[in-house]
């Protein structure tokens, strides 16, 4: 059925990105063959659809694939194709948070410092507490 409808929208041209994740054992590194090799964007390569498999994990290469498909989406050349390949959360360690990801390739960038990061961080708790708190008083009432 997915074969059927990127093949029915590809052909039509329609304004479509599709999305997959597919989760790898955390042994797997994004330098590995079986990212390609396994990957389901075989699909994508059938119909003539532009597709990118990107870490999953990597919330910048997400943002950046995804820019540049729904780019060329927006031109109107067609369906896009996205594969997100992420790593088992069971056994995942701190090298495959995607928030401390996202935190380092941030403060790499001079986007943020530590310490604006940390301020973040306690808002981020205070708005979290607040709506527990909130929900416990409407539940009560």
């Amino acid at each position: 059925l997915a074969q059927e409808m990127m093949k029915l929208f590809q052909d039509r041209k329609y304004p479509v990105l599709f999305i997959c994740e597919r989760i790898l054992p955390l042994q797997e590194t994004e330098s590995s063959p079986k990212l390609k090799e396994c990957s389901t964007t075989q699909y994508a390569d059938k119909f003539g659809i532009e597709w990118a498999v990107v870490d999953g994990n990597d919330v910048i290469a997400v943002a950046d694939a995804s820019a540049h498909l729904i780019d060329r989406i927006r031109k109107g050349r067609g369906v896009g194709f996205l594969e997100a390949v992420s790593f088992d959360h069971q056994t995942a360690d701190k090298t495959s948070d995607p928030i401390l990801r996202l935190k380092q390739a941030m403060i790499a960038r001079g986007d943020i410092n530590q310490a604006g990061f940390e301020i973040l961080e306690t808002l981020e708790m205070q708005m979290v507490n607040a709506a527990v708190t909130n929900s416990q008083a409407e539940s009560s009432t």
